[in-house]
């Protein structure tokens, strides 16, 4: 359908569109209502999409992407990609939404992050907290804050 023919039919347009990375995460919560089919988003797909976009935005209101999933950052290299592309098409950035529990080390966290910040991406980062979160570590809410506070930490420390 074309942007035009949506406009005439509605009040206002999306202006935000949200990339779901993948269906994996690296949690099993029992409320979640994603499956899990372990699919990855096709990155050349979510390129052509945004050119798509980029020619026609005089009739689109598309200023601004996110991310989601499943969880995202175990793609890295996919959020690289689309944040470049985005970059280079003059698009905003809203939100990467996160468990904040993806990492097995300080030194991957960092690398995974400082990889996202070089490639430019400057949204926010949020980060789902919730009791069901809490159950990958056995309902020790001391080390699911601990980890959580140190992911808040490195982002601070990148993002300063």
């Amino acid at each position: 359908m074309a942007f035009t023919k949506m406009k005439n039919q509605r009040e206002f347009l999306p202006y935000e569109i949200i990339f779901s990375v993948t269906d994996f995460c690296n949690l099993k919560c029992k409320h979640c209502y994603i499956q899990k089919n372990n699919k990855i988003l096709d990155v050349n797909a979510a390129k052509n999409f945004l050119d798509t976009i980029n020619k026609c935005k005089t009739e689109s209101e598309i200023t601004h992407i996110g991310f989601s999933g499943g969880e995202p950052f175990l793609f890295p290299d996919v959020i690289e990609q689309i944040v470049k592309k985005s970059i280079e098409k003059d698009l905003l950035f809203d939100c990467i939404m996160t468990n904040g529990l993806w990492w097995k080390s300080l030194e991957e966290l960092k690398m995974v992050l400082q990889k996202i910040y070089d490639a430019g991406f400057d949204g926010k980062i949020g980060i789902s907290i919730d009791y069901y979160h809490a159950q990958a570590f056995l309902n020790d809410f001391a080390l699911y804050f601990q980890k959580l506070s140190e992911f808040c930490q490195s982002i601070f420390d990148i993002w300063q």
